[in-house]
């Protein structure tokens, strides 16, 4: 089960400020700037689920950009804002009123840094809201550090990474620092504005979102219940995950000169705790590259160049904070109750060293003998131990011998200069420095609102353990009433007998509300589960019906594939039956045509012979050459038009040499002239045979025409 804020926040913030106390929406009134507020109940921080929390920003984005002040340029080109060294804490304040200490009021304190190469009075304007209402907003005017001026430099936090180039920055400390917020806890925004020291022209640089919530206290010497003020704190449970690599740019070009150096996170439960660092006994790496054990320290002979140095980050970037109450009875008297809220960023020296020219050691010097990237390129995994104990493992990639930017960062995660995101593994049972985690925060992203775009990093949020309670919980969850002064055993007995039912019923309500949230979150995961089910049968569905609606198609493209190859098929066999009719039907008309013109033949030669026959004779005879011309050209055709077309010359062949017999006798001496004699001879003996040659042309014509061109007619 992972905790949110809302389980220990009602304990701990009680009498929350009004505005803060009931979930309510402002609507918006005509005529005036719209404001949208959605308020937690209590001042819970990351209470709501994810979905709740991402409609919520996105609610406020709209009615910010559209109700609200016009948008803002985005930095001009060559601008960057370094998301790694950005830090918010709260300075509080507290003034006497009637003898006690009241608090007056929390200050923003921002670190910030934008690369780019700003004329003098550039400026960089922070601009702090809530639920959309701008509460407190300051313009500073910024030294522009790194144009060739090392005694300009200023070694806080990560600021020594990338001094060389051009950058703005504020500091921390009253450096920047925003006028008092009295609205208490709950979710701010943070924009970040660049303002041009030539055109005074304001550029939005980035928007973050910061959890704020408070921590009360009583006086842990007094026996008497003297209330202090309460003090706020922006949480950094969000920043587990962001952790940032970068070569360290000494600007003296001592011999740690491209030392690299990485910025991490911790919460852990008590002051003090970090890294060991004493010489022989420091934490140290293990590192591999594709899965390969590599030697730390080149091939020196010193020892422990596997070694790392550790600092908490101090001042501004330090946050410890102590609840303190004397809710439960054994904290009436003596020392209260006392639980301290951490948030620790840690600068640990790695023994690695970039000694590219832009890193070079002094004049004369030379750089520590610590191992380099060059010639390593791949996958880097370093466990971080400290007396054998795993602390965290880290995760980068290396090509070319340089770091490899993290895939956030091609998705718009800005650092500094040759800086990189770092995978960052915690282990499962957590180690001295997790005295608190709050995975539901990890989830929603780090650097202060930016949402993991990458599958790897929501793999290693998802992965975060969940280890102690993420806030301070109160000794007792309600002020237990002291028996009065010379009390009696019974009203004594009494006393006890109600504090141990209050504490009792307190428990038994924590037990409801823990169940509740447990049945809650079953509710959600089979909400989820359920919906993963259904999206998933839907997708079954889906490819079922696409791998069906795919053979559907394949057998219809297949069965018109077939249609139309059947269709192309007879066309072709009606085309070509079409031919073979036409044929026929001109085979057949030259077949009646040489029949009759056979039998007309036989009758003009022979019919004399034929007593019956005598008038047909003398009514055809005047025609004789004529038929005679008509019988020789067509036998002559149809015998000429079955070479070129090679059909055979049996069956016509004889009815053919009929015909140019026939026609010979008939029209002799017209042939003769058409021929120039060439075969007079032939058609004299032909003529000679003039009644036999009739009588074969008659038959001829009789069969062919009864044979073939019957059939046609």
């Amino acid at each position: 089960m992972r905790w949110t804020s809302s389980e220990f926040m009602p304990i701990i913030f009680q009498k929350a400020e009004e505005q803060g106390s009931e979930n309510h929406i402002v609507k918006p009134d005509i005529g005036k700037w719209p404001a949208l507020s959605i308020k937690l109940k209590g001042g819970p921080m990351y209470s709501q689920s994810r979905r709740n929390r991402i409609s919520r920003t996105l609610l406020t984005i709209l009615a910010a950009m559209c109700l609200s002040a016009p948008a803002h340029a985005s930095l001009p080109s060559g601008f960057v804002l370094d998301h790694g060294y950005t830090f918010f804490n709260v300075k509080n304040n507290s003034d006497s009123v009637d003898g006690k200490r009241v608090h007056t009021g929390w200050q923003l304190v921002p670190l910030i840094r934008i690369y780019g190469d700003a004329p003098e009075r550039s400026s960089i304007k922070l601009v702090l809201s809530k639920d959309g209402d701008v509460v407190a907003e300051r313009r500073t005017q910024t030294t522009v550090y790194g144009k060739g001026n090392p005694n300009l430099q200023l070694v806080a936090g990560n600021t020594a990474a990338g001094w060389q180039q051009p950058h703005l920055l504020i500091n921390g400390g009253i450096q920047g620092t925003l006028p008092p917020v009295t609205t208490g806890t709950g979710t701010y925004e943070v924009e970040v504005i660049y303002i041009d020291g030539d055109s005074n022209k304001e550029y939005s640089a980035h928007t973050y979102t910061i959890e704020v919530g408070k921590v009360d206290q009583l006086d842990s010497a007094a026996k008497e219940l003297l209330v202090r003020p309460p003090e706020y704190f922006v949480s950094r449970h969000q920043e587990l995950l962001s952790t940032v690599l970068t070569p360290w740019g000494d600007y003296k070009g001592g011999a740690f000169a491209g030392v690299y150096q990485l910025l991490w996170n911790a919460s852990p439960s008590e002051t003090g705790l970090a890294p060991s660092n004493t010489t022989g006994n420091a934490a140290y790496l293990r590192c591999t590259v594709d899965g390969e054990p590599i030697r730390l320290g080149q091939d020196s002979d010193q020892r422990n160049l596997d070694a790392t140095s550790t600092r908490v980050l101090d001042n501004d970037r330090l946050i410890s904070l102590v609840h303190s109450d004397r809710n439960a009875l054994e904290f009436r008297s003596g020392t209260s109750y006392r639980e301290p809220l951490i948030f620790y960023q840690y600068q640990t020296t790695l023994p690695f060293q970039d000694t590219t020219d832009e890193y070079p050691p002094a004049d004369g010097g030379r750089p520590m003998p610590y191992t380099t990237l060059e010639n390593r390129d791949g996958e880097w995994e370093c466990q971080f131990l400290d007396n054998g104990a795993l602390l965290r493992t880290f995760s980068w990639e290396v090509d070319g011998g340089k770091l490899v930017p993290h895939p956030e960062q091609e998705e718009g995660l800005t650092l500094n200069p040759g800086a990189i995101l770092v995978e960052t593994r915690i282990p499962e049972n957590g180690t001295a420095l997790d005295g608190r985690t709050l995975p539901d925060a990890v989830e929603d992203g780090g650097f202060y609102g930016w949402e993991w775009e990458s599958r790897r990093m929501r793999r290693l949020a998802d992965d975060v353990p969940e280890l102690g309670n993420p806030f301070p919980i109160a000794s007792a969850p309600e002020f237990v009433p002291e028996p009065a002064a010379g009390a009696s055993p019974q009203e004594l007995a009494k006393a006890r007998r109600a504090a141990e039912a209050a504490a009792a019923a307190a428990e038994r309500r924590q037990e409801q509300e823990e169940r509740a949230q447990r049945l809650q979150a079953e509710r959600e995961q089979y909400a989820e589960a359920e919906a993963a089910r259904l999206a998933e049968n839907e997708r079954i569905r889906s490819e079922a019906m696409e791998k069906e609606m795919a053979r559907t198609q394949a057998e219809l493209e297949e069965t018109l594939g077939a249609v139309q190859q059947n269709m192309k098929e007879t066309q072709e066999r009606i085309a070509e039956e079409q031919a073979k009719a036409n044929r026929s039907s001109i085979y057949g008309i030259m077949r009646v045509v040489m029949s009759l013109l056979l039998i007309t033949c036989g009758l003009v030669l022979a019919g004399g012979k034929i007593a019956a026959l005598d008038g047909v004779v003398k009514a055809l005879t005047p025609f004789a050459a004529t038929i005679g011309i008509a019988t020789f050209a067509v036998g002559a055709f149809d015998f000429i038009l079955d070479l070129v077309i090679f059909r055979p010359l049996v069956g016509d062949g004889l009815a053919q040499l009929g015909a140019l017999a026939a026609g010979g006798a008939l029209a002799r001496d017209m042939i003769n002239k058409l021929t120039a004699g060439k075969i007079a001879s032939v058609l004299d003996a032909i003529q000679a045979q003039g009644a036999t040659v009739g009588y074969a042309a008659f038959a001829l014509g009789v069969l062919h025409l009864v044979m073939g061109g019957a059939k046609f007619v």
